[in-house]
């Protein structure tokens, strides 16, 4: 459910209770912060995201950390070193284009707003979404000449 959009909401609702059942279930709780973060819920995904984070550092649960860190103007300095970059940056990009196919809208506008912020953790990442920013801005003036 969680890869398909249309199934976002069934998601929530699972993982919802899925959690009340066992809320120590490592599986359950990254799926839970998986579905409030594609759902836009990001204040209540933080923690369970910071929680996954604890201990071997996933390249996908610390960048999901940053990415709702950022999203809910919380500290991202000292999330991710200098090592992980790359990788974290990969998947905070994957974790971009899940919003996008969850028609995420206000997240990835804050996103592209936000790119200034993620610099000095992700220069990688904020490298991309520059070029997102550009081709945006290329295509939105090719529309208001075309206009």
């Amino acid at each position: 459910a969680l890869s398909q959009p249309e199934f976002l909401e069934f998601a929530r609702d699972w993982t919802g209770e899925a959690i009340r059942q066992l809320p120590d279930d490592s599986i359950i709780f990254a799926q839970r912060a998986e579905a409030l973060l594609l759902s836009q819920e990001t204040t209540a995904a933080l923690p369970l995201w910071n929680r996954a984070v604890n201990g071997e550092r996933p390249p996908r649960a610390v960048a999901a950390q940053i990415l709702c860190a950022t999203l809910t103007s919380q500290t991202i300095e000292g999330l991710c070193d200098q090592a992980e970059e790359a990788a974290v940056s990969r998947v905070f990009v994957d974790w971009y284009r899940c919003l996008v196919a969850a028609g995420a809208r206000d997240a990835i506008v804050s996103l592209n707003s936000r790119v200034e912020t993620l610099r000095p953790v992700l220069p990688s990442a904020a490298g991309i979404l520059d070029g997102v920013n550009a081709e945006t801005r290329k295509n939105t003036t090719a529309v208001a000449d075309v206009s």
